[in-house]
């Protein structure tokens, strides 16, 4: 099974009891970039039916991508001061 496959599969779970609320970690980051942007439209195709989703995420792309009011997604800077 390929990544983008498993994304799928894990989104179909997390969704299939209608939850208000579903919380996605680095859904996108095993993923190429239309692989990720195919994921990105199932999340906000799924968003509009009613499920709130916690997005985390590194990618400032993806990042940046939400613009429905019940997606948030967090990005986390994984630049580290060594000094």
């Amino acid at each position: 099974m390929f990544g983008g496959e498993k994304q799928r599969i894990a989104l179909a779970r997390a969704v299939v009891n209608n939850p208000s609320i579903a919380i996605a970690d680095e859904p996108t980051g095993s993923l190429d970039g239309k692989m990720a942007d195919d994921i990105m439209s199932q999340f906000k195709a799924v968003n509009k039916s009613g499920t709130a989703f916690l997005i985390v995420t590194h990618d400032k792309i993806i990042a940046n991508k939400s613009t429905h009011f019940d997606m948030y997604i967090f990005s986390i800077n994984s630049n580290h001061n060594n000094g």
